[in-house]
């Protein structure tokens, strides 16, 4: 319990006192970007810490519930220290590896996204075009590693050949038309102009048809 209020305590200063300052003074990524990053991992790291102690005192409590004799096995004396190590380690992970959270004062939470609310969000559709695409990929792999081993009907060969042609060709289609930076610059090959062809229409000047009459 004592080490469950140390990580309270110490997230308080994030989830409460630092939220209230961002949110007073309108922070955003841009306002101060190591304080952000700096105030979000160790929130993340902290909260993760004390999910992981909220488990393990769950399964204490479960254990002594079912068998105190079990429950004193785990967790007595000098091992609850090694259940801790647990928490610590993963929550010590997470504050330094793990992608933090960033306050928004335009929504007054944390985000994992630094600029939602004043920048697009596009990893909705980027999420949807590589699911599109590793759908063909996958139909097509499945059914051609399908066929080489089992029988199979003539549909179910049309299907992988099918998709195999849309593994390849269908990402273009999924680039012009979900893609915003693709799409804008294939319009603008569209629009660009071809070069005027102007046709040779020369006439003899009037001193070669002189030439040409007394010649005659």
């Amino acid at each position: 319990m004592f080490y469950v209020g140390i990580i309270d305590v110490v997230c308080l200063f994030v989830n409460g006192l630092a939220t209230g300052i961002f949110m007073i003074n309108g922070y955003v990524f841009c306002s101060s970007p190591v304080l952000l990053q700096s105030s979000g991992s160790l929130g993340l790291g902290l909260w993760i810490a004390a999910c992981d102690v909220g488990m393990i005192l769950g399964i204490n409590r479960c254990f002594e519930m079912y068998n105190t004799h079990v429950a004193c096995s785990l967790f007595d004396d000098r091992k609850v220290y090694l259940w801790l190590m647990i928490p610590t380690f993963h929550g010590f992970c997470a504050w330094l590896f793990s992608k933090p959270v960033f306050f928004n004062s335009f929504f007054m939470s944390w985000f994992f996204n630094p600029h939602i609310g004043y920048y697009p969000d596009d990893e909705l559709v980027t999420l949807i075009q590589v699911f599109c695409i590793c759908t063909f990929t996958t139909i097509a792999a499945g059914v051609y590693v399908y066929e080489q081993f089992f029988p199979v009907s003539n549909i179910f060969i049309l299907i992988g050949s099918y998709a195999w042609i849309c593994a390849h060709g269908f990402p273009s289609v999924i680039y012009v038309t979900m893609n915003r930076t693709v799409r804008k610059q294939f319009l603008r090959l569209l629009q660009r102009k071809t070069p005027a062809i102007y046709s040779s229409n020369v006439q003899p000047s009037q001193t070669t048809n002189n030439k040409v009459s007394n010649k005659a």
